[in-house]
């Protein structure tokens, strides 16, 4: 099993960001409530700093030569679909990793999980 890395500006749009009745019992899983950073931290850490919620989207601060950081969910999830909105400025580069792999060995989730 693996974490889902989030490296872009993931976003609630202004709307609730929850699960339906349905959704629920089809077994799905909510990675960002649109209010909190719980459940996420940085890679290969055991916290997460450098994102903020802003209106109801996790925001990277932009802080040092990592632009935020890399940020993994503290679940891992295996056979999933991955459902997300995001937005990013004109001159952003980013994207949504996974399969990715923490470990000392590893510097960067890119050595270990595919780029969406």
């Amino acid at each position: 099993m693996t974490a889902v890395m989030l490296t872009a500006m993931a976003c609630g749009c202004n709307r609730a960001n929850t699960l339906t009745r349905q959704e629920k019992n089809e077994g799905w899983v909510l990675l960002f409530d649109g209010k909190t950073t719980e459940g996420w931290r940085n890679f290969n850490g055991d916290t997460l700093t450098g994102w903020v919620v802003e209106d109801g989207c996790l925001v990277g601060l932009g802080l040092g030569g990592d632009i935020g950081g890399d940020i993994v969910s503290e679940g891992a999830y295996e056979n999933f679909i991955l459902k997300w909105e995001w937005k990013l400025g004109p001159h952003g580069n980013s994207g949504v990793m996974y399969h990715v792999v923490e470990g000392e060995q590893y510097e960067a989730p890119y050595e270990t999980g595919p780029e969406y």
